[in-house]
């Protein structure tokens, strides 16, 4: 499915939890929270916002959105970057029972 969307667009309709892929190269991440990409992160991120939808599918993990015309790296910047900011907002507790915990 070809489409004219930019990622911007896909997030002003509220995209769900989906998977997002590079339309040449094997990269990509599973996108869950939009609030990573306000602020400074938006700025940071602009190139990813701005990058063409090639498309919309099916794939091994869910929904596809597949990226086109965008560095690769970017991609896995962005997944490292929220990776960090997922960390950061959790501790672990030593006590077994307890598990993670939201700090």
């Amino acid at each position: 499915m070809k489409t004219n969307l930019r990622l911007r667009d896909l997030f002003l309709l509220g995209i769900p939890d989906a998977y997002m892929v590079h339309d040449k190269v094997d990269v990509g991440f599973i996108f869950t929270d939009a609030s990573l990409l306000t602020g400074q992160n938006a700025e940071k991120f602009a190139e990813l916002l701005n990058a063409p939808v090639a498309g919309i599918q099916a794939g091994a993990y869910g929904a596809e959105i597949v990226l086109t015309d965008i560095d690769p790296q970017i991609l896995t910047d962005f997944d490292q970057a929220a990776a960090d900011a997922v960390q950061a907002g959790y501790d672990i507790d030593e006590d077994e029972d307890a598990g993670m915990v939201m700090q």
